[in-house]
């Protein structure tokens, strides 16, 4: 992703030529997903709730790889991230009752190394009052960029919509807090 490359490594990161054949029919690079919640800490049932509904509704789309190859996008072909284990749960509990059990699901931690066509990160937390750890861990450049870079074409940031919490496209203080500029609302 674009965005990737000139927020966390200054644009000297290239893609190679297969990556700019990697689309979904609901497009690519990364997005911000507003979801209206209060009084959340380190899980948000709201969230979980709201990426399992888009994960149902992006079921069988259309995708394109790195080969030109075109196929419908499948559970397998989605990962949803966390920052947090209780938020994890949340998430693996809102899929399965939606169907998606097999849809991956973990921290950023468990997903280094992998990739998927769409990702999902899920911030859980309402306001920075409610942060369970420093602001800092929850916002950190390189979290979010491990996150929403094992997107192989389109990434979601799932947070909430209330005030308090600098979203993860504002222009944080701390140096190595996330300033992505993101898409816009989905």
């Amino acid at each position: 992703m674009s965005v990737i490359s000139e927020v966390v490594y200054g644009g000297r990161l290239e893609g190679v030529p297969e990556v700019a054949r990697q689309i979904t029919v609901y497009g690519t690079e990364l997005r911000f997903k507003p979801v209206d919640h209060v009084g959340n800490a380190s899980a948000s049932t709201e969230e979980a709730e709201a990426v399992a509904v888009e994960i149902r509704q992006m079921v069988g789309g259309a995708w394109t790889d790195g080969r030109g190859d075109s196929r419908p996008l499948r559970q397998e072909d989605f990962m949803v991230v966390a920052p947090y284990n209780a938020q994890v749960r949340r998430l693996r509990d809102s899929l399965r009752a939606a169907g998606l059990t097999h849809v991956p699901v973990g921290t950023v931690d468990k997903f280094q190394g992998r990739e998927a066509p769409v990702v999902f990160y899920s911030m859980a937390t309402c306001r920075a009052e409610d942060v369970p750890r420093k602001l800092e861990f929850l916002l950190s450049r390189k979290r979010l960029n491990v996150a929403v870079s094992r997107a192989m074409c389109l990434a979601f940031v799932v947070e909430s919509a209330a005030t308090g919490v600098p979203r993860a496209d504002s222009r944080a203080d701390a140096a190595d807090q996330c300033t992505l500029p993101l898409c816009g609302p989905c």
